[in-house]
């Protein structure tokens, strides 16, 4: 009985010898991909919303290219005020922007891989629908826009369109000319 638990020992130590050190190169190359933030979204066991620091580390993180506008009044505030990211069911992000000097959230940029012949999201039912039109950003690419009040009898503009593989939804209580500046200006930001 002596020899058999010897020879059991032996064998743990042989297992060990060869798990150990495997177990240490995945846990530093998980380690790794995760501060430099590389994790594929499908891979990563995290919650289905994330906030981040930057818009940058959201598109690393979501992997949705983003467009962000080259024109920006300086009555808003940057960076924004809260980036939030998805990875499922569809990657998304969502960035929200305040006015300078209340605070106040006035503009809102959504941006997401949409699913194949996936129906655009619905204007708020609590809305008050004042006009729908559409508006030629560039040549090639039209922008739906629908003018409603909310509940809180605000206006706002919604602008929708579609821009290469990415859906574009900007939101908000700005002067129309000013938003659709803004919109025209739209690029992408820089891939990592």
């Amino acid at each position: 009985m002596g020899k058999r638990v010897w020879l059991r020992r032996q064998d743990l130590k042989e297992v060990l010898k060869t798990v150990i050190p495997l177990a240490a190169v995945l846990g530093l190359i998980a380690l790794g991909l995760r501060i430099l933030n590389l994790v594929p979204p499908y891979l990563a066991p995290e919650e289905p919303v994330q906030t981040y620091a930057t818009v940058e580390e959201a598109h690393r993180s979501t992997g949705v290219p983003v467009y962000l506008p080259a024109y920006f009044p300086d009555y808003l505030r940057w960076p924004p005020e809260e980036v939030r990211g998805w990875t499922r069911p569809q990657p998304k992000l969502s960035i929200a922007v305040v006015l300078r000097e209340s605070g106040q959230p006035v503009l809102w940029l959504e941006e997401w891989l949409p699913l194949p012949d996936e129906p655009p999201p619905e204007v708020p039912n609590t809305a008050q629908i004042v006009d729908r039109l559409t508006l030629a950003l560039r040549e090639g690419v039209d922008a739906e826009v629908v003018a409603y009040k909310g509940t809180d009898t605000q206006l706002y503009y919604r602008l929708l369109w579609d821009q290469g593989e990415v859906r574009i939804m900007v939101t908000a209580a700005l002067p129309y000319e000013e938003l659709v500046r803004m919109v025209q200006s739209m690029h992408p930001l820089p891939s990592y």
